[in-house]
């Protein structure tokens, strides 16, 4: 008997070509949903084997309505389309599905991609992480929001040295920061479901050779709360103390964001003093010592009439206005609009567009490649905590638009993507860094201020001058 799935996608054309690639297969029978209600409404009507879910559905948001449908059918399996195709986007914070589809998808992928899933063993499919409430009772509500408690770990990592920070409760990944691929973090919370014990108190240090990537960590762990514990992933070659002082005052500065803060106290009263309404004022006494209002006793000190001439408007000078009214120049309402709109120039937020090239001009940033990379940048903004406003990833490089903050710099911003994404890169290729070793990227960076894409003559300019500055012979001037 065929195996029913629902697809729920707000784009017609998509959801049918997912349709025709299942059902022509003759293992498959597909019902097609277009929004979040349609979506509930047929899940619960008749029992499906599997949702295939568009993450970008129209109508209310993605994660409480993916909550909702794994509640009201708890053993069907759930696939997601993710945004961008990037499994860790904001939207889908919180959420465990069974697999991803990428697209543009490749049939043959995407039955085995299916068929892998429904032949898993039978279960209720994962449920996002719930925070107890003894974590609630001590403070720690900044747990309860994965995308928060991301935020709060990628700013304290700014402070150490570590690659990556991760927050696990229950033996389960719940937020973590940091440069390391999906796979590695993965591993690492793993690692600390097996090795950490419940009620353990004391922290847990181990070296390890991760499966995943190769390369060889440090994992310093200290627990939060029973449960709850807190994990700075190091370079293999990290010093064991310098780690732990680390995770010390992560962990004191993780507490301080649940100390209460101390309520008011009210002003003490003294019991003994008489009540507001049963005093009484003597006011012919008070007002014993007051002279009395005679303006003859204290005459008007003279005034020189000069001294009570009122200014003409044509005399009053504004420092802006200096060279002009001097010249007997009329006031110019664009003075005015200048000055009211200076406010509004001053620098609040830095925008910039940067490219960056590989190292080797015959590497072409496709494929596998060039989707890590992007996922890559877009990791660094979230962790970072900038604005990612524009992202091409073509054959010859790359170039991003970011907002960051008035003390963001496009030179400090360019040596973080580029120190990141090098190792992400060699991290998920290992052989790339057998054969460039270094830094992935050519030295220098193109930056322009603004949000947009960078002019191509600039960027064809920068390319050859580039390329000839590594002794390579400039290319036929094309920009890929």
């Amino acid at each position: 008997m065929p195996k029913s799935i629902l697809v729920a996608t707000s784009d017609p054309a998509y959801g049918e070509l997912l349709r025709s690639g299942l059902e022509d297969s003759g293992l498959y029978g597909v019902t097609l949903a277009s929004g979040g209600s349609e979506l509930l409404s047929l899940a619960s009507e008749h029992a499906y084997d599997l949702a295939i879910l568009d993450a970008e559905l129209p109508g209310e948001p993605f994660a409480p309505l993916v909550h909702g449908l794994a509640a009201a059918c708890p053993r069907m399996k759930v696939m997601i389309v993710p945004p961008e195709n990037n499994p860790r986007h904001a939207l889908l914070t919180g959420l465990a599905p069974h697999g991803y589809i990428f697209n543009p998808f490749f049939l043959p992928d995407l039955l085995d991609g299916v068929q892998a899933v429904l032949a898993a063993a039978e279960g209720p499919p994962p449920q996002p992480l719930l925070v107890h409430s003894a974590l609630r009772a001590e403070g720690l509500c900044w747990v309860e929001d994965p995308q928060r408690a991301g935020q709060v770990l990628a700013r304290l990592l700014l402070q150490t040295d570590a690659a990556a920070m991760l927050v696990a409760f229950e033996g389960k990944l719940w937020a973590s920061a940091g440069s390391l691929p999906e796979p590695a973090v993965a591993e690492i919370a793993g690692g600390l479901g097996e090795w950490w014990q419940e009620g353990q108190k004391l922290d847990l240090a181990r070296y390890l050779r991760l499966r995943s990537t190769g390369s060889e960590h440090l994992v310093y762990s200290t627990a939060l709360l029973d449960q709850l514990v807190l994990a700075l992933v190091y370079a293999g070659g990290s010093s064991l103390t310098r780690a732990r002082a680390q995770s010390a005052l992560a962990a004191e500065e993780l507490s301080r964001l649940a100390a209460p803060q101390p309520a008011a106290e009210p002003d003490a009263l003294d019991e003994d003093a008489p009540d507001e309404e049963a005093l009484e004022i003597n006011l012919a006494a008070l007002l014993a010592d007051m002279p009395p209002p005679d303006p003859q006793a204290h005459p008007e000190p003279h005034l020189d009439s000069a001294a009570l001439e009122w200014l003409r408007e044509e005399e009053i000078n504004f420092p802006w206005e200096e060279g002009e009214r001097g010249a007997g120049a009329e006031p110019s309402a664009q003075d005015w609009r200048a000055l009211l709109g200076a406010a509004d120039d001053a620098p609040r937020e830095n925008c910039f567009t940067c490219a960056l090239l590989p190292a080797q001009p015959n590497q072409h940033l496709t494929g596998a490649l060039a989707e890590q990379i992007g996922m890559g940048i877009r990791q660094i903004c979230m962790d970072f905590g900038w604005r990612l406003s524009g992202l091409a990833v073509r054959p010859g490089h790359v170039q991003f638009s970011v907002t960051v903050g008035p003390d963001g710099s496009s030179s400090s911003v360019a040596s973080v993507v580029r120190q990141r994404t090098s190792e992400r890169i060699y991290n998920r290729f290992p052989h790339l860094r057998a054969a460039r070793g270094g830094d992935f990227w050519a030295p220098g960076c193109l930056d322009v201020p603004g949000i947009g894409s960078i002019p191509v003559e600039t960027l064809r300019n920068y390319i050859t001058q580039t390329r000839q500055s590594q002794g390579h012979q400039p290319s036929n001037g094309t920009v890929e």
